[in-house]
């Protein structure tokens, strides 16, 4: 057993001292694990001590249990000393002490026997990168280490110290109504040796028991006000908080006092009363395990329904007991009756079928942790506000055109403990610098991860992303205090997040682009490229057939627009946020509908071509509002254009928070021009420059054309209509940023309905007229209006009218149809 003891606390000592940063979940997963069992096996072997006969094969695994693992009568001197009890009872209190000393002499053979890399080899690590990953290496070797480990130790005998303190108060009475001592065969209680060993415990449960239960509760107290001031608080006391979420940090607490009341109720309570003992340890089991299910305090998610199995396992063995206890006349419990023979064995087997289950979970996370595969190829770290649509759109072109497993939160996140986990168990990071990347703490701490864990990092550039280089370039990078405090339960400090920042704006190559398809590309260059001074690493290299994807891949294929589509997305605004939105939900819709889409995207000062030729009274223009769209003069005229030739209009909504137009607003644009221009000359001189060059009519459609006028230049006045006629319909959402991608598909797929239960009312209103052009107008309505409706239901879609989710879209969307409600009814005012 003693050797079995120094391998276990070599082990515990190897296993424990990580970077918070760095740690993986699986490890933390295999500790808590083994944690859990050991603090469930002392648990067991409390309801060992109550006064219930119970029979073999239990009782016989349980006196193994005890006598190997949780004594503590480690240490065996009956042949220096004498047989007293006294005596036995210090050398079993002062046996933690003696742990905790080896456990010290442990770590200090190992601090010297594994010395510093670079210091075997005579030099200094090669880069930035490598210092990182020799620091965090080294916080193993560090007093900090030590402490936290030898506190991880305490905290998991807690139970069978507390036990060791409390035997002495552990007595029963003799046939003879003489009591005597549970534990020491022969001591009377309560005489004058028995005082003796009395006053001895008392002192050793202020110092051990109380003391370490008082120790965390001060400490928990103090998390709040410390975690900042103190860079190293939460490196310091990892184990107390470590194994938490970070907002249930004062879990520990909670669950010493758990544990001390486990050892009390059957030590320190009338041995002769079982039954009052057995409702005790009932109550407090389902209390904490009330409190267990309702916090779900473990970060691993696993761990909270191991710890509630072992939990209810643990009452099923008080009902067991509760069972077998027996009651006399006088009403005093007996254990005449005892464990029936099927009873021993089922607890023998729940107990058994336990520990089994958490030794595999342990074995299997252990087994993860020591694995080197990736579960993704690139990590997107992004911005949701700056480059979030931009973060989607690469998402998709790599998804599409490639193999590659990429990561992007929305879809895949389900904690911020999964973030850091999927930054460690990337291949390589791609973060895209918008202007407040270095002000948002979940960036930042992404970067840091990645930086300390040894994961390549691979910087774009967008345009807003320059400020924020040369805000970096003038040495200010601080985060504010509640960012940081974010990010102090993961040992990230202000120090890591300056040296981290600094890392990526002086020491990387970086790759600048103003548009999504730009910045693929030139991602997957230096991938397949290699990244100069990244470190080679297995984890980092690509596989073959990935690379050759990666090779063939080219983004600008997929955002090619088709010719004569009847489907349009248009957009416009501020840079390449508003682009990106506009290109995403093209690609969308025409994997939704499988017809080509034509795509307008007003980047430039005149409109495409393609996308004014596509207009027809049977196009379904899809217009994405994003920031800054109502001053894009191009997207001005295009919608003019599509109103003039009766089109459908659909707007649709990237932002949770898009501002909708007022009606005084409409009426300054009609009347004034503004936003488009200064003065309403300058504004229709603006839209005139818009027009594509080269854009002339031909055919019978033609003459129709000039005939009704359409040529004409446009004005202010048909353009604040054609906004009018857009907000007349309820804003669908399409929400890149916070929505996954099968919500997205969901989205996409209710816009589609509506396009189609919309050109069937146009169709009902028109299928009356007989001119000529009515009649082609009427035809190609059916025609769209039946395949868009094929699309829909051969893809599980349902009307707008019959969906849930359309229902919920269009009721989340209230403000945006009363807002165009508001605007129309000030026009026609």
């Amino acid at each position: 057993p003693n050797s079995t003891l120094c391998i276990a606390l070599y082990a515990t000592h190897r296993l424990c001292n990580h970077a918070a940063a760095t740690e993986r979940l699986s490890r933390i997963g295999c500790v808590g694990a083994l944690g859990l069992l050991c603090e469930f096996v002392q648990a067991v072997s409390c309801l060992f001590l109550l006064k219930v006969e119970f029979g073999s094969p239990f009782s016989d695994m349980m006196l193994f249990i005890k006598t190997v693992v949780f004594n503590f009568e480690l240490l065996h001197l009956s042949c220096l000393v004498s047989e007293d009890p006294l005596v036995e009872l210090l050398i079993k209190l002062l046996t933690p002490a003696f742990l905790l000393a080896l456990f010290v002499g442990i770590f200090y053979a190992d601090r010297y026997a594994r010395p510093r890399k670079h210091a075997r080899g005579g030099s200094e690590p090669r880069d930035s990168s490598s210092a990182a990953l020799v620091r965090r290496a080294e916080q193993r070797h560090s007093l900090t280490g030590l402490f936290n480990t030898s506190g991880l130790i305490v905290l998991t005998f807690y139970t069978s110290i507390a036990l060791a303190t409390f035997t002495a108060f552990n007595c029963f009475e003799a046939d003879d109504g003489v009591y005597f001592s549970a534990s020491y065969e022969g001591v009377e209680c309560w005489r004058e040796e028995h005082g003796r060993m009395v006053g001895v415990a008392a002192a050793f449960i202020g110092l051990y028991t109380i003391g370490t239960l008082v120790f965390c509760v001060v400490v928990s107290l103090q998390y709040k006000r410390k975690l900042l001031r103190d860079p190293r608080f939460a490196q310091r006391f990892r184990f107390l908080f470590g194994r938490w979420r970070a907002q249930i940090y004062y879990y520990q607490s909670l669950r010493l006092l758990r544990n001390l009341l486990l050892a009390a109720i059957p030590t320190l309570l009338p041995y002769d009363e079982p039954q009052v003992q057995v409702t005790l340890l009932v109550f407090v089991l389902s209390a904490s395990l009330v409190a267990q299910l309702r916090l779900r305090p473990w970060r691993v998610d696993a761990l909270n329904l191991l710890d509630g199995g072992l939990t209810i396992a643990l009452l099923l063995l008080l009902i067991i007991m509760g069972t077998s206890l027996c009651t006399s006349a006088d009403g005093v419990a007996s254990t005449a009756c005892g464990m029936t023979r099927s009873q021993s064995v089922v607890s023998t087997l729940l107990v058994s079928l336990m520990m089994a289950a958490g030794l595999l979970f342990a074995v299997v996370q252990w087994r993860r942790s020591l694995s080197s595969s990736t579960s993704f190829d690139i990590f997107l770290s992004h911005h949701k506000g700056g480059a979030g649509n931009t973060a989607r759109l690469m998402k998709l072109f790599l998804s599409q055109g490639t193999r590659a497993r990429v990561f992007y939160d929305a879809d895949n996140l389900n904690s911020l403990d999964l973030l850091f986990e999927a930054v460690r168990s990337s291949r390589r990071v791609v973060v895209i610098l918008s202007a407040e990347t270095a002000q948002r703490p979940w960036c930042v701490g992404e970067l840091a991860v990645a930086y300390q864990s040894g994961v390549p990092i691979l910087p774009v550039v967008l345009p807003s992303g320059q400020r924020l280089l040369d805000t970096l370039d003038a040495g200010s990078h601080a985060l504010s205090d509640e960012a940081l405090e974010l990010l102090a339960p993961y040992d990230i400090t202000r120090d890591d997040v300056a040296e981290v920042m600094e890392h990526v704006v002086f020491a990387l190559e970086k790759e600048y682009s103003e548009s999504a398809a730009d910045a693929t590309q030139r991602v997957v260059r230096r991938i397949c490229g290699g990244d100069a001074g990244a470190p080679r690493q297995s984890s980092g290299l690509l596989p073959r057939d990935l690379l050759a994807d990666l090779r063939r891949f080219k983004p600008d294929e997929l955002t090619k627009s088709a010719d004569r589509a009847s489907i349009v997305v248009a957009g416009g605004g501020d840079g390449i946020e508003a682009a990106s939105a506009a290109v995403y939900l093209k690609l969308e819709l025409q994997r939704s509908t499988q017809e080509p889409v034509a795509l307008a995207v007003v980047e430039s000062r005149r409109l495409p071509l393609e996308a004014v030729e596509a207009l027809q009274p049977s196009s379904i223009i899809y217009v994405v509002l994003t920031e800054g769209v109502f001053r894009s003069a191009p997207l001005a005229a295009f919608l003019a254009l599509a109103a003039r030739r009766g089109a459908l209009l659909q707007p649709v909504t990237t932002l949770q928070d898009f501002a909708f137009p007022s009606a005084a607003f409409l009426k300054q644009l009609a009347v004034e021009g503004v936003p488009l221009g200064a003065t309403r000359g300058v504004a229709e001189e603006a839209l005139d420059a818009c027009m594509p060059e080269g854009w002339t009519w031909s055919g019978a459609a033609a003459a129709q054309e000039r005939a009704s006028g359409d040529e004409e230049p446009l004005s202010t006045e048909e353009v604040s209509g054609a906004w009018q006629c857009l907000f007349r319909q309820i804003a669908m959402p399409c929400n890149l940023n916070s929505s996954s991608e099968d919500a997205i598909r969901e989205q996409v797929a209710a816009l589609v309905a509506r396009a189609s239960s919309r050109l069937r009312r146009q169709l009902s209103d028109n299928r009356h007229t007989l001119d000529p052009a009515g009649h082609s107008s009427g035809l190609a309505l059916r025609r769209k209006a039946s395949t868009l409706w094929t699309r829909v239901s051969s893809s599980g879609s349902t009307t707008p009218a019959s969906s849930g989710t359309t229902t919920r879209y269009a009721r989340g969307d209230a403000r945006g149809a009363s807002g165009a409600t508001t605007a129309s009814g000030g026009l026609s005012s």
